[in-house]
């Protein structure tokens, strides 16, 4: 299960469509979602105990002090893997795609779309917590009532 979500990006409409569209349609898989406007918030949160199974990460973020660009919050990246094993990349600015997958982060997701790729954008935040926060209990409860309805028969494995 994700005890945390963390996401963090200076767009408060961003974080929440993010922070909504999981609450809405992987609610039995998380405990907690955390949102930080700036990468000060996310250090004071994870200096604090803060946990997250899972972060999204905006590339720039202009209310820290000095405002961070996208090759200061790439060089972050490395330092925030100890806390947070799976640090993926949300970006309008597609350039900075393979420097942020060289410096460790999970992936790399256009805030504008993929046209190349039926999945849209909240599909892939969908995807990454999911791996992370295993299978939900509706479908633990399908795999629960297989094993019943079928006890010599084959293992469903999530």
């Amino acid at each position: 299960m994700c005890e945390c979500l963390l996401i963090a990006d200076d767009d408060p409409g961003v974080a929440e469509l993010i922070r909504r569209y999981l609450l809405e349609h992987e609610e039995s898989r998380t405990a907690h979602v955390t949102i930080c406007r700036s990468m000060e918030e996310v250090w004071t949160f994870l200096r604090a105990g803060g946990k997250a199974d899972l972060m999204f990460l905006d590339l720039v973020l202009p209310l820290d002090d000095p405002p961070l660009g996208a090759e200061d919050t790439i060089a972050l990246i490395p330092k925030l893997l100890p806390f947070v094993p799976r640090v993926v990349v949300i970006s309008g600015y597609m350039k900075y795609k393979e420097p942020a997958l060289a410096a460790g982060a999970t992936d790399f997701l256009s805030k504008l779309g993929d046209l190349d790729t039926p999945m849209s954008f909240f599909e892939k935040v969908a995807k990454y917590f999911r791996e992370v926060s295993g299978p939900s209990k509706a479908e633990q409860c399908l795999v629960k009532l297989h094993d019943i309805l079928h006890p010599d028969g084959p293992q469903k494995s999530q």
